[in-house]
């Protein structure tokens, strides 16, 4: 489907949510980013993650919320949820700690246009480990 498919299915996923809602009832933050990325905007995915991360509402952030929609953003080829998804696998917050995968998921959000990333993956000192931006 084309970007702009998606996001026209996106834009009337959210607006029947927001019709069929009476006066009384309100959507929840939670319903408008899952629509969103679920229609065809990655990138609500992990502002979805993000909002796991900070509490989402609850009194405790939900790390392992946030990786589960970290990776559905990556999946769909979003830079960012590509980037926070490696960075969990790299240092293993929310998800067993794994260097090399996390590595491959900063790879992918360079190949998704994240400046960043390439930089880090192209100053790795051995090709599995990541360098530094500078």
């Amino acid at each position: 489907m084309t970007n702009v498919k998606q996001t026209l299915l996106a834009t009337f996923i959210a607006s029947l949510m927001l019709f069929s809602t009476s006066s009384a009832e309100e959507l929840s933050t939670y319903d408008v980013l899952r629509a969103s990325c679920l229609g065809g905007q990655p990138d609500k995915c992990g502002d979805l993650g993000d909002f796991f991360l900070t509490g989402g509402g609850e009194d405790l952030p939900d790390i392992f919320g946030a990786v589960k929609w970290y990776r559905i953003g990556c999946k769909k080829k979003d830079a960012t949820s590509c980037v926070k998804m490696g960075e969990s696998r790299y240092l293993g917050r929310g998800i067993q700690k794994d260097p090399e995968r996390g590595f491959g998921c900063y790879k992918k959000a360079c190949e998704y246009g994240d400046k960043k990333a390439c930089k880090m993956v192209k100053n790795s000192p051995d090709g599995k480990t990541l360098g530094s931006i500078d």
